[in-house]
Formats: C-alpha cells, sequence, structure tokens
C-alpha cells in the first residue's frame, strides 16, 4: 500500500526527485504449473492485433508459455520465452502444431525486464523487443475464434478434442503489465512504455497490471471487457494449477510523474446519467460512500448518487452548489436521514464528501472534517435482487418521475462496505484511492471523451454504461468524459513505514501506530502500513523493518 506525500504543484513534483512509483507490483511465476486463467469468451481478433507485456525470465530457465489465448487450438495466438532468449509465437493457426515460428532474441539477458511486443498488422506479424524490431513473419490464414473459448497466462492444456495433449508449461518469471489490444499499436521502433503510461481504451481487450496483494484470487482486469480473472486456476480439468504469487514490489524502472488526477467527469445537464448495471446489493449497516466533486455555481439541489432503482435501501447523496439539504436518504418505506445547508459553498472548488455509517450512528465529513453526526434510522426491508445503481439522473420505476442529476464534476467516487473514517482524517487525492477487499464499487472517469463503459475498479467489476437511463422513460444524456485538470497538488511516493510521511521512519510513527491500535485504526488510516484493515503487530513489524531515511 503505497504512501503519498502532498507536493505544491505538478510541476514541483515533475522538476523534482521522487516521482510516483512506477511500478508497485508484480506477478512471479515460479513454477511451471503457475497459471491464471481468464474466465468467459476471449475472442480476439482475427484481424490485426498486438500482444506486450513487460516481461523478466529467469536465468536457466526453459521455454515456456506467456499466453495461451483459445483453449480449443483455433485461433490459437501464443507467445512463449525461454533465458536463453529463444522464443516461439503461434499466430492464427488451425492447431498448435502449425503456424508456429520461432528464433532467438539477439542480445537477450535473463533477470532483466524488457517490453515484448507481439504486432499483427495487414497480413505479416512482428516482434519488437524494447521497441525494437526484431522478426518479420508472414502469417498464414485463420480458422475463427471459437464462442466458447479461455484464455491462460502461465500453464495452458487445450481442450476439446486435445484433452489427451499434456498440460503445457509456464514461463518462469515476472510480469509487471500485459495488454492485449485490437489493432497494431506499433508500426515502427518505439520508446516502450512503463506502467503508469499503460491504460485502457477503446481498443483494449485485456489489461492486467499485477498489482494486487499477495494471495488475491482474482485479478483486475482494467479493459471495457472485465474478464474474470482467476488466479491458480486451471484451463480444463487433469492438471494441478498452482498460483503466481503477487505483491512483490521493485523500484527498478524509471519513475514516472503523471499529473495526480488525470481527468473527471462533467454533469452538464440534469439528464446526465451513469447507469451501474448488477445486483448493486450495498451494505445496509456499515459503509463509506466518498467522493470528491466540485459543483456548478448557483447548481440546484439534485442527485449525485443513487443505489437501488426500487426504492428500497435507497442510499443517495444530493448536492448543491450551496451544501447538502436533504442528502442522505435511507430508503423511500424506511425513513430518511436529511441535513440541513452547509455555510459552505461548494461552488468552482473540489471538495472531499464522505458519508460513514458505522453500527447505529451516521456521520457527514467534508474535506476530512465532521460536519454532520446523528443517529442512523432503522435497516431498511433489505436491497431489492434486481437492483440498480445510478450516478446522476434517476427513475426508480415505470411509476415514479425521472429525478434530475446535480450539476458539476466528480473526480473520483468509491463505495465500501465499512466504515473508512471514525474522526477527522485527511481526505485523499485520486492517487491515495486504491481498491482492496472492501470496495463495492471505485469509478476515477479517466476514460477517454466519448468511452461509453467505464472502468470500474472494484473486485464487483460493475458494468457502468455512460449515458444509459435507469428504467425506461427519461432520455439520458451523456456525461463528458477527458476533462484534465492540475488544480491538485501530486503526490510522491515514500516508503510505506513513514506514516507521518516526514521522509523518516521513526520514533514519530510508532507513537502514530500505537496511538491508533485497533480496533479503530481508521482513526490514522496511514497507520495502516499493510493495508489489511487492522492497525496490529504486522504494522510494528513492517516500521521496524523500514527503520530510518526512506530511499
Amino acid at each position: 500500500m503505497k504512501r503519498m506525500a502532498i507536493l505544491g504543484t505538478v510541476a514541483a513534483l515533475t522538476a523534482g526527485s521522487g516521482a510516483l512509483a512506477q511500478n508497485s507490483s508484480y506477478a512471479h511465476f515460479g513454477a511451471t504449473s503457475d497459471t491464471i486463467r481468464i474466465n468467459g469468451n476471449t475472442v480476439f481478433n482475427e484481424g490485426d492485433y498486438t500482444y506486450e507485456a513487460r516481461i523478466r525470465v529467469l536465468a536457466g530457465s526453459a521455454l515456456g508459455h506467456i499466453v495461451s489465448e483459445q483453449r480449443d487450438s483455433y485461433e490459437d495466438k501464443t507467445i512463449g520465452l525461454a533465458a536463453n532468449g529463444s522464443y516461439f509465437m503461434t499466430g492464427c493457426s488451425p492447431d498448435y502444431a502449425t503456424g508456429t515460428f520461432s528464433g532467438t532474441i539477439a542480445g537477450f539477458a535473463a533477470d532483466e525486464w524488457l517490453h515484448l511486443a507481439y504486432v499483427h498488422r495487414g497480413s505479416n506479424v512482428y516482434i519488437y523487443v524494447n521497441g525494437s524490431l526484431i522478426e518479420t513473419q508472414v502469417l498464414i490464414g485463420c480458422y475463427g475464434d471459437r464462442p466458447d473459448s479461455w484464455m491462460s497466462i502461465g500453464m495452458f492444456r487445450y481442450g476439446a478434442g486435445y484433452i489427451p495433449t499434456p498440460a503445457r508449461p509456464s514461463f518462469l518469471g515476472d510480469l509487471d503489465w500485459i495488454r492485449i489490444s485490437a489493432g497494431a499499436r506499433y508500426t515502427a521502433n518505439f520508446t516502450p512504455p512503463y506502467e503508469c503510461d499503460v491504460s485502457s481504451d477503446a481498443s483494449t481487450q485485456l489489461l492486467l497490471k499485477f498489482n494486487e496483494p499477495a494471495g488475491t484470487a482474482t485479478l483486475v482486469d482494467e479493459s471495457p471487457n472485465h474478464f474474470v480473472c482467476d488466479v491458480g486456476v486451471p484451463v480444463y480439468p487433469g492438471v494441478t494449477a498452482t498460483s503466481p504469487t503477487l505483491g512483490n514490489t521493485t523500484d527498478g524502472f524509471p519513475a514516472c510523474a503523471p499529473n495526480e488526477n488525470s481527468s473527471y467527469a462533467h454533469f452538464g445537464a440534469t439528464s446526465d446519467t451513469i447507469r451501474i448495471q448488477g445486483n448493486t446489493v450495498f451494505p445496509t449497516v456499515d459503509f463509506t460512500y466518498e467522493m470528491r466533486v466540485r459543483m456548478a455555481k448557483g447548481a440546484p439541489l439534485n442527485r449525485v448518487i443513487s443505489e437501488q432503482r426500487d426504492a428500497y435501501e435507497d442510499k443517495s447523496v444530493h448536492l448543491s452548489s450551496m451544501g447538502f439539504y436533504g442528502s442522505m436518504v435511507r430508503g423511500y418505506f424506511c425513513g430518511s436521514e436529511n441535513q440541513t445547508p452547509t455555510s459552505t459553498s461548494l461552488s468552482d472548488d473540489w471538495h472531499h464528501i464522505a458519508w460513514v455509517r458505522s453500527g447505529s450512528t451516521a456521520r457527514l465529513y467534508l474535506d476530512g472534517a465532521l460536519n454532520a453526526e446523528w443517529p442512523s434510522q432503522p435497516d431498511c426491508l433489505g436491497n431489492s435482487p434486481d437492483s440498480w445503481m445510478a450516478i446522476g439522473m434517476i427513475r426508480y420505476t415505470y411509476q415514479q418521475p425521472t429525478l434530475p442529476s446535480f450539476l458539476g464534476d466528480i473526480d473520483w467516487i468509491r463505495v465500501s462496505s465499512t466504515p473508512r473514517y471514525f474522526d477527522a482524517f485527511t481526505p485523499p487525492f485520486e492517487c491515495e484511492v486504491a481498491t482492496d477487499s472492501q470496495t463495492l464499487l471505485l469509478l476515477k472517469f479517466n476514460e477517454a471523451a466519448g468511452t461509453t463503459t467505464l472502468i470500474d475498479e472494484s473486485p464487483s467489476h460493475f458494468q457502468c454504461d455512460v449515458g444509459v437511463a435507469v428504467n425506461p422513460g427519461g432520455s439520458a444524456t451523456s456525461p463528458t468524459l477527458g476533462n484534465t485538470t492540475t488544480s491538485y497538488p501530486a503526490c510522491q511516493a515514500i516508503c510505506d513505514s513513514d506514516i507521518d510521511e516526514n521522509g523518516t521512519t521513526d520514533a514519530n510513527d510508532i507513537a502514530i501506530l500505537l496511538a491508533n491500535w485497533s480496533p479503530h485504526p481508521k482513526a490514522a488510516p496511514r497507520a495502516d502500513v499493510n493495508g489489511d484493515g487492522l492497525v496490529s503487530s504486522s504494522d510494528l513489524t513492517l516500521v521496524l523493518m523500514g527503520w530510518g531515511t526512506c530511499p
């Protein structure tokens, strides 16, 4: 879990040393049985495509699979690599035995990070290593994708008529990230991207960055497909799959200094809507709804979020340019928890707002300061199993009128199944907001203008449709994406053990840790050094291990 020190401006970060750490974690494939199974119909293109990854191969390791797209060998695009630089690729073939080409990368060095790109463009395939073209091959004809396809990273075993085929081994080494794209991203030599340069767009078909902590069972796919990616699960039965290890950190890459906030969603019309598809059965007791918002000048009181379409357990947030009047509603059929206006104008300035419920107490925080506290209403009748959630305009049922969207901007929004704040706190900026096991929804709105489906970074991977109405009868419009701002301080990664962020891990950090020992660790969130939701001896151990000046 990265700790962030706030600098004065983005320019200060860019000019100085110690920028945002480029890579926070990678996946280590230490056994030939290590596997990540990509669930779903991985029908990637037969036309132009790009497979790319930042990879490190262990010295002495034999040839093994990095990625294999199809379980039935139709449209079987695979990539393999060994420590001596030998490689094999299958492009677009009727079976594993044909359409394979191989070679040796000149000057290849094991135990070193490199960028590998496999590009299909026109009738040829091209292999780039660290941005330099090393191989060109003519591609044979395709047979097409099967509708029941699977994909794996690491060990692979075909299915259908190929069940007797033995399991094919995983490569041995590390993956920082891997991205599969429709279209040829590279047409000439190029400067390889680092992880902070790699993002999802309309052509992205799979994007894994492996930044989950050790023991995570399902990875976050940042592509619009949101594939379920199971760690340690075999593709087809009959073999024993093992799990690559996550949570391995490295400082071996050059650092990147992106803006702290790269984009936000602008809600400029009362009909602007983002529909969250799926069963949004969020908690009825402990929870945190938090967001960084900026209200338009003179904006009337309208809806930012509304959790349920049927009005049961309807947790919603209403904001105006002048405050929170009528902001918290916990259910059409079980009463509301309304707040009076605040004296703070929310116009034309960014604010962090957090609505927290802990047991029978509800709290409202504005910019980390407690704004209101009240006894929470009794639990509602419960969540409806066919629930929907909306950001902006909502229409509950066919009979209900359309309720308008707020007017303003959202930088990010996170819904959690835990009370994250118990006391005054320093509001997080976007680079400090990450998904964890308590995260139910996390949107950062960094997609490009015109994107129709947002990336939910939570383990739920909800489908979030831009400009789609919740229940018919209302004409929904799209908030605009791709709006950039430099009005926030930038974030600089420092060592996790430095709780007070003064550049040194010392007795002050231990004092903060002890003062916030469980069961209420969230009064000082940064005291939870390992990010497991508790302040305990594990965090104390990490502080002691990081003693001294941060690197």
